[in-house]
């Protein structure tokens, strides 16, 4: 949970204020730091996956930081550079942040996540990227987990 809990006319000025910051640091070729927040059930951490990368297709150089309630399905994920779980997280330190929590029912998860983030909709499906370059136990067929 975010460290401070503005009102809402000051989270709507931020939210302004991270704009401007966003456009500008895109402008002048700066680093941008977009905070993703997925803080939700299993599954639907899982459907994001594909956005992370999505996210820095559209924004190569950005940094990408999620906070979700499933930090472990992000280990060594090459698109994501900081996972926060249950740590306090500043959003005003974000040039950029999505909330991908209140999914629409109505549309494909990767569709509405994807016009959420502001970006094309993912070509992969969720993947885990294990620790080692090999698995604990035998790969071999189809497997569903």
């Amino acid at each position: 949970m975010p460290k401070n809990s503005p009102g809402p006319v000051a989270r709507r000025a931020n939210a302004l204020l991270r704009g401007i910051r966003f456009r500008t640091k895109r402008i002048r070729g700066q680093r941008v730091r977009i905070l993703v927040e997925i803080r939700w059930r299993l599954g639907d951490e899982i459907m994001a996956i594909p956005i992370y990368e999505s996210i820095k297709r559209e924004w190569p150089d950005c940094e990408v930081s999620v906070a979700c309630s499933h930090p472990e399905l992000l280990d060594n994920n090459p698109f994501v550079d900081v996972v926060f779980g249950d740590d306090a997280y500043d959003t005003d330190d974000y040039d950029r942040c999505i909330n991908l929590r209140d999914a629409s029912r109505t549309v494909p998860r990767s569709e509405h996540y994807a016009q959420f983030a502001g970006v094309s909709s993912p070509q992969t499906s969720p993947s885990v990227y294990w620790v080692d370059d090999e698995p604990a136990f035998e790969m071999n067929g189809r497997w569903i987990a």
